[in-house]
């Protein structure tokens, strides 16, 4: 609970201050990750839980937020369905292996699985690759996309005004 609070002061803080507009992704199952598959099954399915009662309580935050904050718009890319959805399927999304990382052994020895990185969703244990880090992107740019259209009319009237003092 203390990181969906910390997320809900920072937006307060941040619309306190004038803004309106907020991107917050959810997270993706932890016991779906390299390092969550490497567990047992009971550690493994403990991570996947943690990461979903996350989740539920950050999107009922940020709906409680929307309620009580005039004028505020927030979008929740689902990075947790994503990476789901490439595990299950990375030929989908060009990918060959949706898993496992692509980088195997302990720091500082690490090796490499001697395949193409970019076939890969993750790069270690935990993080992306930089292809995987482009899917999560392409989910944001979707939902900031859908932002802008909610602003797109205070986007017009400021872009009036500013023509309007260039004209005038």
């Amino acid at each position: 609970t203390e990181p969906v609070a910390s997320i809900a002061e920072a937006i307060t803080d941040l619309y306190d201050a004038g803004a309106r507009y907020f991107l917050v992704p959810n997270l993706a199952d932890i016991g779906n990750t390299p390092i969550g598959r490497d567990l047992s099954e009971d550690d493994s399915r403990f991570l996947s839980d943690l990461s979903g009662r996350h989740n539920d309580l950050l999107e009922t935050t940020l709906r409680k937020l929307e309620r009580d904050l005039s004028g505020i718009s927030i979008e929740s890319p689902n990075f947790r369905a994503l990476t789901l959805d490439v595990a299950n399927d990375p030929a989908a999304f060009g990918l060959t292996n949706g898993t496992d990382a692509y980088l195997v052994g302990e720091n500082p020895d690490f090796t490499t699985t001697g395949d193409d990185p970019d076939d890969y969703l993750y790069w270690d244990y935990i993080h992306p690759t930089t292809v995987g880090q482009e899917l999560l992107a392409d989910i944001a740019l979707e939902d900031t996309l859908n932002l802008n259209a909610d602003c797109s009319e205070l986007m017009s009237e400021a872009l009036q005004l500013i023509l309007g003092s260039f004209n005038g």
